[in-house]
């Protein structure tokens, strides 16, 4: 029989952005008045509290895992968590995301479970692994053997599909390709017989398979929790989203097509999504913790609206923040990325896992590894890096996990908050307690800075060159260039 993957059912889509346009103060004399101590006193706390404000910013950024913090995102082809070298590299990242069907470890040596287990008893970085799931978009079933045939037949059922009008006829097709119909993600979606929306529905087969189990799928108490793909702000297809019979979202922008109220149907539905599964997977229940995590792509948007999604991801992936001919930095600028960095990193709650993805890699280009990973440095998110597939576009390959000789050397905490401008010479700069990190920017051209003191650059193997070992008090940097340096 023919299994379909995640990516063939649920894909990451990597095109879905392409048209897109988170003094000291002296003390009184003794002879000073009461009313004027008590004034000066008031002034001292306002201006220790001020100062404080900085230091209190940073200690936010000294817990959890040290820096640079590492993220995998390797939900594609060919799906072989089981693979050893898999993972032996993703135990040393901090967030790894994965996928797998019904079934999926009848094709495969270890169950999931058995897999994830592995990966987190050897961590010595505490990973946190999350099961791909996807509430939006059904691929049409070849035969009724698919693993996701049922799936499929009861969206059919209970009309649950996204239609052009009302709730018969053809449903919607997806931006993933001709082949996969839009579910109706909305709370307008009517109970089944057990009283169970689309909503609650697919969160109760997701969580059954992927956590209780069942006869194909061992049970899995090690898993953190669930990635929702396309947790958007706005949806990207017209149709008849709260079915009164007559078309929504018909504005002259095809890519976010619906006006303020549609574009909220779609995030209440998930906020309602969000706050069942966590009635469902709260502590004492099987998985280690229910942590729930998104895409949260388009969450940078300026015009971006998140109301009741606000604070109620633990975390999410930033997708094609650099690589992709629709990435941010490569339409807008640099400045702009960062900018839509900080607004979807803030619209995420503590402990904000959330990952930083570089698209389309060249292997063997160093310069440009450098300049994801310096610019990830400049906040706390995860960083992921991943290569193209024979056909060009983002795979997301299991098998094709990086590792640098960045990645080996502890920068520690930071020492500063995240930065949000450039420091010198329009290059950005972070400090750490074991190092500075360096990135310029797109547009800067090449620039030499002093970077007051004394430091050494790493020594590696991969890009000998830069990694040399020397010691430093300017560099050199390229535009669209980074470095890390040890103190």
């Amino acid at each position: 029989m023919r299994l379909h993957r995640p990516h063939d059912v649920f894909p990451a889509d990597s095109h879905r952005l392409r048209h897109e346009q988170r003094i000291p103060i002296a003390v009184p004399p003794a002879a000073v008045g009461k009313a004027a101590a008590h004034a000066v006193s008031a002034a001292a706390l306002a201006f220790l509290f001020a100062v404080s404000l900085p230091f209190a910013a940073q200690a936010q950024t000294r817990t959890g895992p040290l820096f640079p913090r590492l993220g995998a995102y390797p939900i594609g082809d060919p799906h072989n968590y089981d693979s050893g070298t898999f993972r032996d590299l993703a135990l040393k990242h901090h967030v790894v995301i994965v996928g797998q069907w019904p079934g999926w470890q009848w094709g495969h040596s270890m169950t999931m479970a058995a897999v994830m287990n592995d990966i987190k008893t050897r961590s010595t970085v505490g990973t946190k692994m999350f099961l791909y799931v996807n509430n939006s978009d059904v691929a049409d079933p070849q035969t009724p053997l698919d693993p996701y045939y049922p799936v499929w037949q009861k969206l059919n059922a209970e009309h649950w599909w996204l239609y052009q009008s009302g709730t018969i006829g053809v449903p919607v097709r997806s931006t993933f390709g001709a082949n996969y119909g839009v579910a109706n993600t909305t709370n307008f979606t009517p109970p089944d017989t057990l009283g169970k929306n689309w909503i609650r529905w697919k969160a109760d087969f997701d969580y059954g398979f992927n956590v209780m189990g069942d006869p194909n799928d061992a049970p899995n108490s090690i898993v953190d929790g669930f990635y929702m793909d396309n947790v958007f702000w706005t949806p990207r297809n017209q149709g008849d989203w709260n079915r009164d019979f007559t078309t929504d979202c018909n504005k002259p922008n095809t890519f976010q097509p619906c006006n303020d109220v549609e574009a909220r149907w779609m995030r209440d539905g998930y906020r309602s999504y969000f706050d069942y599964i966590r009635s469902i997977w709260r502590p004492g229940t099987p998985g280690a913790g229910g942590l729930q995590v998104g895409n949260i792509a388009d969450w940078g948007d300026p015009l971006a609206v998140l109301d009741v999604l606000d604070q109620q991801l633990d975390g999410g992936v930033m997708e094609g923040m650099i690589g992709e001919t629709w990435s941010v930095e490569t339409r807008l600028g640099f400045d702009a990325m960062m900018q839509w960095y900080r607004k979807m990193i803030d619209a995420t709650r503590a402990p904000k896992l959330v990952i930083f993805g570089h698209d389309r890699w060249a292997s063997g280009n160093y310069q440009d590894m450098r300049y994801g990973l310096a610019s990830t440095l400049m906040d706390d998110a995860y960083y992921y890096i991943n290569l193209p597939g024979v056909d060009g576009n983002t795979s997301y390959d299991p098998s094709q996990l990086q590792w640098f000789d960045e990645f080996d050397f502890s920068l520690g905490y930071p020492i500063q908050p995240r930065q949000e401008a450039q420091w010198s010479q329009g290059v950005w700069r972070r400090d750490f307690d074991n190092g500075i990190v360096l990135v310029n920017p797109k547009g800067n051209g090449q620039q030499t800075v002093d970077l007051g003191g004394t430091f050494r650059k790493l020594s590696g193997t991969q890009d000998p060159v830069t990694n040399n070992g020397a010691i430093v008090t300017s560099v050199t940097l390229a535009e669209r260039d980074g470095i890390v340096l040890s103190r």
